[in-house]
């Protein structure tokens, strides 16, 4: 789990470079779908809400 709080702190910085939105949603989607693969639904969990926060904060 200390891997998937890394990866959460790596995407709340990565969101707020300028075009940063886009990667960090990508880097949330893979690392919640191994977080789930290994059975961490919990982990998995949280970094789905962050990627659908930082969804709701993209420009269109």
């Amino acid at each position: 789990m200390p891997r998937a709080e890394a990866l959460r702190i790596a995407a709340l910085i990565e969101g707020r470079a300028p075009g940063g939105l886009d990667r960090a949603i990508t880097r949330l989607t893979a690392a919640a779908a191994r977080c789930r693969e290994a059975g961490l639904l919990e982990p998995a969990r949280i970094l789905d809400a962050l990627r659908q926060d930082h969804r709701r904060h993209k420009p269109s």
